[in-house]
């Protein structure tokens, strides 16, 4: 399965997704829970609807966001620079890729990796789920987005190009029935492009991206009215979600469900998920 079976809406950038959900009409009798909880701080940390497509439009520097970012990547930053992480052993063409609309810079960015030399470098496209349990915490996210960046800094330096999509993907109740699939994907970052943690930050993190901004795009389309709920879907089966994933991804990763939340309540706790993940699914794909 991939995500050519399913009913795929995918975004080249966060502003798009963001003026997408502003001016698209939700589908009719869909369920509205990306307005809901208004008064819950903990669930979308304050942030509405509104509020939320407006910050992604604009680029927004989430700033504790950003310095909780910045802190896990001075640790990141020092264990990726001695991790045991795969290295090119093969020469393998790549395809011309275009500079992305929306991670072009900040000027309040604390770091920003610049355009790599247009040379034939192996591609690997790195798929990070955005579906969280109730109970994950923005630092955890945090950490997990420091570590990503951390690690696809120093698989660049070992020879890849790196391109990271963010996607939102789960299963009604009928899981044989790809079609009641969930997939929405936001590009963040190109395999040339230079990544900003200054607006990463938000929308790698930040729930209300998931719970506000996805959950409105996921009411806009009649072919999902029947396959959310009151808790916008979970994964039914996890084999497929993971089968799903690899057919489409070299690398992906788990949504925030507990056991993975608890790798990642510390910087060097994530990292050592992240470099694991990584070694042991490109691994699998030299077998």
């Amino acid at each position: 399965m991939s995500r050519h079976e399913m009913h795929t809406l995918r975004f080249d950038s966060m502003v798009e997704a963001a003026n997408f959900a502003a001016t698209t009409t939700r589908c009719h009798g869909s369920y509205q829970q990306s307005e809901k909880r208004t008064t819950d701080d903990t669930w979308a940390l304050g942030e509405t609807l509104e509020t939320t497509i407006e910050k992604v439009r604009t680029g927004y520097v989430w700033s504790t966001g950003l310095e909780t970012m910045s802190s896990a990547m001075d640790v990141t930053d020092r264990l990726a620079a001695r991790a045991m992480l795969p290295r090119v052993k093969h020469d393998i063409v790549g395809s011309s890729v275009s500079v992305g609309a929306y991670i072009t810079g900040h000027p309040l960015c604390m770091r920003r990796r610049q355009r790599m030399p247009a040379v034939d470098k192996p591609v690997l496209s790195i798929g990070i789920p955005m579906g969280i349990v109730w109970s994950t915490k923005a630092e955890e996210r945090l950490n997990m987005g420091a570590a990503m960046l951390s690690a696809v800094d120093k698989l660049e330096s070992n020879g890849y190009r790196c391109e990271l999509v963010a996607v939102w993907r789960a299963s009604g109740d009928n899981c044989d029935d790809y079609s009641n699939w969930v997939n929405i994907e936001y590009m963040l970052k190109r395999a040339q492009d230079r990544w900003n943690p200054a607006t990463l930050a938000f929308v790698m993190a930040h729930p209300a991206v998931t719970r506000r901004l996805t959950w409105r795009i996921a009411e806009t389309q009649k072919q999902w009215k029947n396959a959310v709920s009151d808790s916008y879907l979970s994964n039914k089966n996890t084999e497929k979600f993971h089968t799903s994933m690899a057919g489409d991804f070299d690398i992906y990763f788990n949504n925030m469900i507990p056991s993975m939340c608890a790798r990642c309540k510390t910087p060097a706790g994530a990292f050592e998920y992240i470099a694991e993940v990584i070694n042991q699914q490109l691994a699998e794909q030299e077998q």
